[in-house]
């Protein structure tokens, strides 16, 4: 996991290096070499020195340090809380910092993001600084494994705190949902593989601007999942593994104003999508390694806005590529190893304005591939992993659809 997590961090870390204004350094000479205009630098394996020299850097308002092989402490944080201009920081996974370094956080009154990711030094009683920062929006305080929440209760109704990452903080569990729901700015809310009770997730129903919602856990069921469904405003809505079965799930459809769900690699099925029968507003269902089978898929004909479909690792086949078909707005379809062949690809071909479209790992031939140049407005194609398929469909394919970009296991030397 740590691994993953460190992958996510130096991906993020190149894409902020790449904004206008951006600028990378390591050394205390590299920080005294760039320009006095600065705006954002990204700090990958620095130390408290190269931190120290920042201060010359009077336009500063973005600081990222990536904490993997970076030797950065307390002390050197201390010299960022002089830097008054600061707007987001961000330290995850400097797992040398410890509640000692808050107080001089604390101290930035500009500050709108703050990125604690990956700590097991951070407590509650440690966090509860932050609670004084005028303008502080975006906290992430992820993978913080000595966290209760607890600190939140510090928090002022009226803050402004908006977005709150915590995922796999695994010791936040009512007490935290309670302090959280009397925010009243929060709009999105991640606490996936926190310790979600029925009781705690009610008190997130009063927070009438909560937009998009994460949430799993080990003690997340059908009662919790029944109390999410009575949130106002909720647009987005993201389960993970869990106890939620189809008798809470079927609760979903109360949601009028969801427009995004992502039930994959849930226990959630058929019984879910048939709650979510009629649905308004829900254009994005991501269903990939649930429940959900062919039979299921009829109801999805149903939602007058559905755009965007993921059902890898779900038993579609023809039957449910049959009922798939019946969904004519359809833009993006996922059906990587949905069991599907030949025969399903012509029931897809009904579906005209599909953009973007998934039969990876399925058992589909040439002939069957060849036929999906009937869908003009094709733009991405994934026939990766299809045994079957070879250069003489990819060539018809990319000689009626000349700007379409397909994915295919290319032999060797070919």
């Amino acid at each position: 996991m740590r691994i993953l997590l460190a992958c996510v961090c130096l991906l993020f870390a190149g894409a902020l290096s790449a904004q206008p204004g951006a600028a990378r350094a390591s050394t205390v000479d590299d920080v005294k070499g760039l320009p006095e205009d600065t705006e954002a630098v990204n700090l990958t394996r620095t130390s408290d020195d190269a931190l120290a020299a920042l201060s010359r850097l009077k336009k500063l308002k973005t600081i990222y340090v990536t904490g993997f092989g970076s030797t950065v402490t307390d002390e050197g944080v201390k010299s960022l809380g002089e830097i008054a201009t600061l707007e987001v920081v961000s330290l995850m996974h400097c797992d040398k910092l410890t509640d000692a370094c808050v107080a001089n956080l604390a101290k930035l009154n500009e500050l709108n993001s703050l990125l604690l990711e990956g700590n097991d030094n951070f407590t509650d009683a440690g966090l509860k600084p932050l609670a004084k920062l005028p303008k502080l929006r975006e906290l992430t305080i992820s993978f913080c494994t000595l966290l209760t929440g607890s600190f939140f209760a510090d928090f002022a109704p009226d803050a402004p705190l908006a977005i709150v990452h915590a995922t796999m903080c695994g010791q936040m569990t009512t007490r935290a949902y309670q302090a959280l729901g009397k925010l009243a700015g929060i709009e999105r809310l991640d606490i996936a593989g926190s310790v979600p009770t029925p009781e705690g997730v009610k008190a997130l129903v009063a927070l009438k601007k909560l937009k998009t919602l994460t949430i799993s856990g080990r003690s997340f069921d059908d009662a919790c999942l029944e109390q999410v469904s009575n949130m106002p405003a909720l647009e987005e809505l993201r389960l993970g593994d869990s106890k939620a079965t189809d008798a809470g799930g079927r609760s979903i459809g109360r949601i009028k104003t969801l427009k995004n769900l992502f039930m994959g690699f849930t226990k959630l099925g058929d019984g879910t999508l048939e709650g979510l029968k009629g649905h308004p507003a829900l254009e994005v269902l991501f269903a990939s390694q649930s429940q959900v089978t062919a039979e299921g898929l009829v109801h999805l004909k149903s939602m007058p806005k559905l755009i965007d479909v993921g059902l890898g690792g779900v038993a579609v086949g023809l039957a449910g590529a049959t009922a798939l078909a019946q969904c004519k707005g359809l833009q993006k379809l996922n059906l990587h190893g949905a069991a599907i062949g030949d025969d399903a690809l012509i029931e897809l071909l009904a579906l005209k304005s599909l953009t973007r479209l998934d039969v990876s790992h399925n058992d589909i031939s040439d002939d069957g591939a060849a036929k999906l140049a009937a869908l003009t407005a094709l733009e991405n194609l994934d026939l990766g992993q299809c045994k079957q398929i070879t250069s003489k469909s990819v060539d018809v394919l990319q000689k009626a659809l000349p700007k379409l970009r397909i994915s295919w296991d290319k032999p060797r030397g070919g």
